[in-house]
């Protein structure tokens, strides 16, 4: 019993470092035609205080071309989505469906903190620099 405890005491250990608590991967593209793209992974955020390993499911969110593309997670139908500047300090909000999942924006350069929540209750937060 002791060894399981030290094993998921590790794995638990190396996941939290392996995994930042925001986005795990934003890429910029600026290849001189006036279009950026960005892209960045959203991690769950589980609402119990159980603990968990970071990172077991994920949101993959990609801005170009002044549209905002999420994937909507397994079994999710749709999400409401919310864009800060600062936390609190909403600009941008909507709902992306499997159907729909884009949202124009006018963003202006910078870095921004998403917050997504399915229509299962489950939580996504990260941040993307534009």
């Amino acid at each position: 019993m002791q060894i399981r405890k030290l094993i998921f005491l590790i794995v638990a250990i190396v996941s939290s470092i392996a995994t930042p608590s925001t986005a795990i991967a934003q890429n910029q593209n600026n290849n001189g035609s006036g279009s950026n793209t960005s892209t960045t992974i959203l991690i769950f955020r589980p609402q119990s205080h159980r603990p968990k390993l970071p990172g077991q499911l994920t949101i993959t969110v990609t801005y170009a071309d002044a549209m905002m593309n999420f994937e909507l997670p397994a079994g999710a139908s749709y999400m409401e989505v919310s864009i800060c500047k600062e936390p609190g300090e909403e600009i941008l909000s909507g709902t992306v469906t499997s159907d729909a999942s884009a949202l124009p924006t006018t963003l202006n350069v910078g870095e921004y903190i998403i917050t997504c929540t399915t229509n299962t209750n489950q939580i996504f937060t990260g941040s993307i620099c534009i």
